[in-house]
């Protein structure tokens, strides 16, 4: 699975099967983990599939009198939504996509499906004996074999019937399907029939879907991007919901969603979970963490973090926002987004590295897979054995070279304490670094624990910062040495002991 934020990188993803001569998509809201069709979801409807076909297409005789083949009337009854045992498909990715997309007030995100198979003609065998199936009360093979032969008036065999009852078929793209179906044109779409599974010969009642064909891609379209992609389908490809279904209701539907105004507020949608004052040397920076508590559109979410970084710019020369999903995302630093503002009048030599993108005085970085991070970490993350294995070998690494600091400081060796700082410096961010890719836990009190060995780390990789800083005074420097020194005191006392308790909470002094 990929996930994509913008048509272009969805058009990029696909550029890679551009030299497959067929390819068939379905668009779908990813909750929906099965492709079925609408025959099937609902015991009653499947128990009663030639019922429903023939009273169909007797209750509106004149709609059907001028189609010639069972196929062309499935199509027609899908166009009014009676239930069959037709999958939609299109040839179209952007189509695809649109379907994937549509609903953008559901929080679900999108999923387009991409099946590199050949088709089966209109007028195939296998298209054929498929599309009598939902026509016959009975499912037995030599009756199939005498309605496929009174129908097309071809011959078929035993083994025949039995091969292509049990595989499902997309048909081939044609224009026989489009007086059948109007939204077919609009759509570029055609079908899949689903078979039967056959056990012993016998064709039973259970049903053979899309399911049962494997996808070369699935690309994730998330919540967040959804409405903006709506909006760039409609305004650069003329892809919409008039496009898409061609009948009256649907125009309007399109014209009050295209031009209704919304009123937005960020009242109640988030709360900040993480505020730190990451300040060194005359440098004023702080860090600010929130959760999403409701689901909002991407641009929703710009909004919100300019209003945050906005507050905080006023008394701070460097600002970072950190936006999170939910609480698992948090704690795996799973961002959807990252913001962040630099005073533009700040010293070169401390700045920070900006962000990405820089779009009107404000930089970002957007996450290009949190949607299937969090997917992977949901399924094989949160090892709570395997993370504290790790720390406890960076702590392992860490713990020494901090003892010759701590020793140099209670001792006032401050010169033998910033030579060591600039000695071990490329070694504590190595350090430091490392513990990055870990990952987090489930559990906030562990996972908070787990936390203290980034902070204490993170706080000693700050002194060569200090110690280098050309303007700054012996004075200063020692005063900024001594605070870090005495909160990373309180902080390895702390790791200590709890390192001892998480050994024996996951029995791992056996």
């Amino acid at each position: 699975m990929e996930q994509v934020n913008d048509i272009y990188d969805y058009l990029r993803v696909l550029e890679r099967y551009s030299a497959y001569s067929e390819k068939y998509y379905r668009g779908q809201l990813k909750k929906y983990d099965t492709i079925s069709p609408s025959i099937a979801r609902d015991r009653g409807y499947f128990s009663h599939e030639s019922e429903i076909y023939h009273e169909s297409v007797e209750m509106k005789k004149d709609e059907f009198n001028n189609l010639s083949t069972p196929l062309q009337k499935l199509a027609k009854l899908q166009h009014y939504g009676i239930p069959t045992r037709l999958v939609d498909v299109t040839i179209d990715p952007l189509i695809a996509l649109y379907f994937a997309i549509e609903n953008i007030d559901d929080s679900s995100s999108g999923n387009v499906y991409l099946y590199l198979v050949d088709g089966y003609s209109f007028d195939s065998k296998e298209v054929e004996v498929l599309s009598i199936l939902p026509t016959m009360p009975i499912r037995e093979v030599n009756y199939i074999i005498t309605e496929y032969e009174k129908i097309f008036g071809k011959s078929i065999t035993y083994e025949e019937v039995l091969e292509i009852v049990s595989t499902p078929v997309i048909v081939q793209y044609s224009d026989e399907l489009k007086t059948s179906n109007p939204r077919l044109h609009s759509q570029k779409g055609t079908f899949l029939i689903c078979g039967n599974e056959v056990i012993d010969s016998i064709i039973t009642n259970s049903l053979k879907s899309l399911d049962t064909i494997t996808p070369n891609v699935i690309i994730n379209i998330p919540y967040e991007y959804k409405k903006e992609i709506k909006e760039e389908l409609d305004l650069k490809y003329n892809i919409n919901q008039f496009r898409i279904y061609p009948e009256l209701p649907a125009v309007a539907s399109y014209i009050k969603e295209k031009y209704k105004e919304e009123n937005l507020s960020l009242s109640g949608k988030y709360s900040i979970v993480k505020k730190e004052d990451i300040s060194y040397a005359f440098v004023k920076r702080i860090s600010i963490t929130i959760v999403l508590t409701k689901s909002m559109y991407i641009a929703e979410i710009k909004s919100l973090v300019i209003a945050i970084l906005d507050q905080y710019k006023k008394n701070e020369n460097v600002v970072w926002v950190y936006v999170a999903r939910n609480g698992d995302d948090y704690i795996m630093s799973n961002w959807i987004l990252r913001g962040q503002w630099i005073d533009p009048t700040l010293n070169e030599k401390y700045r920070p590295l900006p962000l990405k993108n820089f779009e009107e005085g404000y930089y970002w970085e957007y996450s290009k897979s949190y949607n299937i991070v969090s997917d992977f970490d949901e399924k094989y993350v949160f090892d709570d054995r395997t993370l504290f294995s790790n720390h406890e070998k960076i702590w392992g690494k860490f713990h020494p070279i901090y003892q010759i600091l701590q020793e140099f400081y209670q001792k006032n060796k401050y010169d033998d304490l910033i030579a060591e700082i600039i000695k071990q410096k490329l070694e504590i961010n190595q350090i430091y670094m490392q513990l990055q890719d870990f990952g987090r836990y489930h559990d906030k009190d562990f996972d908070d624990f787990l936390n203290i060995f980034a902070n204490c780390i993170s706080l000693i990789d700050n002194l060569n910062f200090i110690v280098e800083n050309e303007k700054a005074s012996d004075k200063f420097k020692q005063y900024e040495i001594k605070k870090i020194m005495d909160e990373t005191e309180i902080m390895v006392e702390q790791i200590n002991n709890g390192m001892s308790e998480s050994r024996d909470k996951l029995y791992l002094n056996n």
